[in-house]
C-alpha cells in the first residue's frame, strides 16, 4: 500500500481539505478578522522568493508562520498547496533541513500552522515507510501524534479532526498493536477530558462508539456542526474504502440536514446545509440521490418563501439539474430565484454582522451563478469579485467564484483560443489543489477540441484522465472528449 500517489494525496490534497473543514466549523465566529493582506503577501512572497532560490527550509519556516500570523488571509490555499509540494518532492536532506527550520508547537498558536506541521510529519513517515525505513518512520509517527494530541486539545471544535484522528489511527496499527494501544488510550482519555466537540466525536468515531446525535444538542450552530461532521466522517471513510461506516454516516449526514433545514428554515446556513442533504444522499448512490431529489422538490411545492426554501430551489436548479425534469424549464427558475435577491430573508443576511462570513460567501457566489446562467455577464461578474474581496480566506466560494469568472471570460471571448486558455490556465494556477481545477482543465481540451486542435485537445483528455483518476464525472468527461476528437 502506499507509493508517491498517496503521499500525493496526504500532502497535498488532504491540506487543502483541512483548510476547508476548518473553516466550516468556524461559522460560529462569523467576524473573525482577516489578519492584514499586506503582510501575508509579503511572507508568501519572501517564501516563494525563497523556494526559487533553493532555500526550500527557509520557505517552509515562513509558510508556517504565514499561516500562524494570518489564518484568514487570502493566500493561505496557496500556502498549503505549496508546502504540500514541498512533501511531496523535496529531497531527504532538504526535508530534514525544513525540519530543523520549523518552528515548535508550543510557539504557534494558530490551529493551521499546527496541522500543517503534523502533515509534514505525516508526509516524512509515509517515505519512510515506503522504503522500509522503520525506525524513521516511528520516529515521525510520534512527531505526528504529538501535532494531533496538540490540536484536539487545544481547538477541540475543528471538523477537521476526522481526518487527523484516522490518521493517526491508521499509522498507529500500521506500526504495530504497541503503538495501536497508545492511540486508543489517548482517544479515550480525550472523549474523557474534552466533552462534547468535533475532537471527540471523531475519538468515538474510530473507537467504534456511539457518535453525537442532533438531540444531544440545542443551540443551532452545534447541530450544523454535527451535521457538518457527519459529512466529513462518511468522506474520510470514502478514502479509506470502509463502506459501511460511508452509508452510516452519509445517511445520517442526510438525516440530519432534513432535520435542520425545516427546523432552522431562516437560518444563513441553509445555503450549505441543502447541498449537504444532496451530497450525502447522492453518497448513498444514484438511486438515494434521485428520491432525495424528489423529496425536496415536494416540499418546496407548498414551502413559504424562507432561506431553506431558496437554497433548495438554487440547489436543485444550478447545483444538482441532473434531478432536473428536463433543461426546458431552468432558465424561468433562475430567474424566479433572481427575483427573491431582494427579499428580506436574503438582504437582511447580508447586511447582519452576526452571520457567518463563509455562509454570505456562498449566498453572493450563488446570485452570481443564477446571473451568469442568465447570461448577465456584467452582473454575475460584480457579484463573483465580491466575493473574493470581501471573503478573500473561504478556500470553496472564493475558488467557485474565480472558476465562474474564468468561466465568463471563455464564453466572452468565443473565437479566441488564447484569451480562453489562458484565462482557464490562470485559475489552476491560482487554485491547483482547489476545487474546479479538473474542470478547468477539461475545459481547456475542449477550447482545443472546440477550435479543431485535436492533437492538442488528445494531449489536454489525457493528462486530465492522469491527473485526476479519482474523479468519476471528470474522466468520463474527458473519455468522451477523446472520443469526439477521433471522431473528427
Amino acid at each position: 500500500m502506499g507509493g508517491p500517489e498517496e503521499r500525493r494525496i496526504a500532502c497535498i490534497v488532504l491540506l487543502a481539505v483541512s483548510l476547508t473543514c476548518g473553516l466550516v466549523s468556524a461559522r460560529a465566529h462569523a467576524e473573525e478578522g482577516a489578519g492584514d493582506p499586506a503582510s501575508s503577501a509579503e511572507l508568501l512572497a519572501t517564501a516563494d522568493a525563497q523556494m526559487e532560490a533553493g532555500d526550500v527550509a527557509g520557505a517552509a519556516q515562513n509558510y508556517v508562520q504565514l499561516l500562524n500570523q494570518h489564518p484568514e488571509a487570502p493566500e493561505v490555499h496557496q500556502v498549503h498547496a505549496n508546502m504540500g509540494a514541498i512533501c511531496n518532492e523535496a529531497t531527504e536532506a532538504e526535508l530534514d533541513a525544513v525540519e530543523a527550520a520549523l518552528p515548535t508547537l508550543d510557539t504557534l498558536s494558530c490551529f493551521d500552522s499546527k496541522f500543517l506541521i503534523g502533515c509534514f510529519h505525516y508526509g516524512r513517515y509515509l517515505r519512510a515507510r515506503d522504503v522500509g525505513d522503520t525506525e524513521s518512520a516511528r520516529g515521525h509517527f510520534e512527531k505526528t501524534c504529538q501535532a494531533a494530541w496538540n490540536v484536539m486539545w487545544d481547538h477541540p471544535d475543528k471538523v477537521t479532526h476526522a481526518t487527523v484522528v484516522e490518521k493517526v489511527f491508521g499509522m498507529a496499527q500500521e506500526l504495530g498493536q504497541t503503538e495501536t494501544d497508545a492511540v486508543v488510550a489517548r482517544l479515550m482519555q480525550a472523549v474523557t477530558e474534552l466533552g462534547s466537540c468535533p475532537a471527540t466525536w471523531s475519538a468515538k468515531a474510530v473507537l467504534r462508539e456511539d457518535p453525537p446525535t442532533l438531540d444531544s444538542f440545542t443551540a443551532a450552530e452545534d447541530k450544523f456542526a454535527v451535521c457538518e461532521f457527519y459529512q466529513a466522517w462518511a468522506e474520510q471513510a470514502k478514502e479509506l474504502g470502509e463502506a459501511p461506516e460511508v452509508a452510516e454516516y452519509y445517511t445520517k449526514a442526510r438525516d440530519a440536514a432534513w432535520t435542520l433545514m425545516w427546523e432552522y428554515p431562516s437560518h444563513a446556513a441553509q445555503i450549505c446545509t441543502v447541498q449537504t442533504y444532496l451530497e450525502s444522499a447522492q453518497g448513498l448512490g444514484e438511486a438515494a440521490g434521485k428520491a432525495a431529489a424528489a423529496q425536496l422538490q415536494a416540499a418546496l411545492d407548498s414551502a413559504a418563501p424562507s432561506m431553506t426554501a431558496w437554497a433548495g430551489r438554487f440547489a436543485l436548479s444550478a447545483l444538482f439539474p441532473q434531478f432536473a425534469d428536463g433543461a426546458a424549464g431552468l432558465p424561468d427558475q433562475y430567474a424566479a430565484l433572481l427575483a427573491q435577491r431582494d427579499a428580506p430573508f436574503i438582504t437582511e443576511t447580508l447586511g447582519d454582522p452576526g452571520v457567518a462570513l463563509l455562509d454570505k460567501a456562498w449566498i453572493e457566489y450563488a446570485i452570481g451563478l443564477l446571473l451568469q446562467k442568465t447570461k448577465q455577464y456584467d452582473a454575475a461578474k460584480a457579484r463573483y469579485t465580491t466575493v473574493l474581496e470581501k471573503y478573500p480566506s473561504f478556500l470553496e466560494p472564493v475558488a467557485a467564484a474565480d472558476f465562474g469568472l474564468a468561466w465568463i471570460t471563455c464564453m466572452e471571448n468565443s473565437g479566441e483560443v488564447s484569451a480562453r486558455v489562458a484565462a482557464l490556465q490562470g485559475y489552476i494556477d491560482r487554485h491547483p489543489a482547489g476545487p474546479y481545477a479538473d474542470w478547468a482543465l477539461l475545459k481547456i481540451g475542449d477550447v482545443y477540441r472546440e477550435s479543431g486542435d485535436p492533437d492538442a485537445a488528445k494531449a489536454v483528455y489525457e493528462q486530465v484522465i492522469d491527473k485526476y483518476p479519482e474523479f468519476d464525472d471528470v474522466i468520463l468527461a474527458a473519455q468522451n472528449g477523446l472520443a469526439k476528437c477521433s471522431d473528427s
